[in-house]
């Protein structure tokens, strides 16, 4: 994987993460006001609401991460999964460490510091299945980027040499299996060979591309 393309989308993640944890501060300021506008300060509503806007700020970052592979990077291998999901991983973590002050706040705020220990866990199972669902939509995208990725032309006209030379070995075989007495062992067996190291070559090729 390009270093500069990595280094390029952990930079973006961490604008976005910004941004996102601007917004969550935006939102649960005003969520404040609102609820005591409405006498719902210290209220469960208020740790609720608070719960919404962690795990909301948590999948848009996901989310965000998964647009960014798809536009970002030109060719996806087995391995871009753990180095790309261990980078969204590192700039999420950041992330949740801030938004979960957040969230206790918001419990506090309510009149119920508390319940963060206790409402903690669901919050986790939210942040969980986000996390989820970005494991599973990136594991897509290296699977699709493999089925669409070019053949190189070396590999296509080694594909088409294998071809022929099989077609030739047929006909060969047909012409010894109507003419025994014909020299034609040699011929196949040397056909055989070069069948058979041309298929390695192919394998290696494509063993180093993945």
């Amino acid at each position: 994987m390009n270093p500069k393309i990595l280094k390029n989308f952990e930079e973006n993640l961490r604008i976005e993460s910004r941004s996102l944890l601007q917004d969550l501060d935006f939102n649960i300021d005003r969520m404040f006001a609102e609820h005591a506008r409405d006498g719902k300060l210290r209220s469960g509503s208020t740790i609720k609401c608070g719960m919404d806007y962690v795990a909301e700020a948590s999948s848009n970052l996901f989310k965000l991460s998964i647009d960014f592979v798809s536009k970002g990077f030109p060719s996806l291998t087995s391995d871009s999964e753990q180095v790309i999901s261990g980078t969204v991983s590192r700039v999420h973590n950041t992330l949740l460490k801030k938004a979960l002050e957040q969230f206790r706040k918001c419990c506090k705020v309510s009149g119920k510091p508390d319940l963060y220990d206790r409402m903690l866990p669901e919050l986790e199972t939210q942040i969980a299945a986000g996390k989820a669902r970005f494991l599973n939509e990136l594991n897509l995208a290296i699977v699709e980027s493999g089925l669409q990725k070019e053949v190189p032309l070396f590999d296509k006209a080694s594909w088409i040499v294998e071809l022929l030379l099989t077609i030739i070995s047929i006909f060969i075989a047909g012409m010894w299996f109507a003419n025994p007495e014909g020299n034609y062992e040699p011929l196949l067996v040397v056909l055989a060979l070069v069948i058979t190291l041309n298929g390695i070559i192919i394998k290696l090729r494509w063993s180093k591309s993945t």
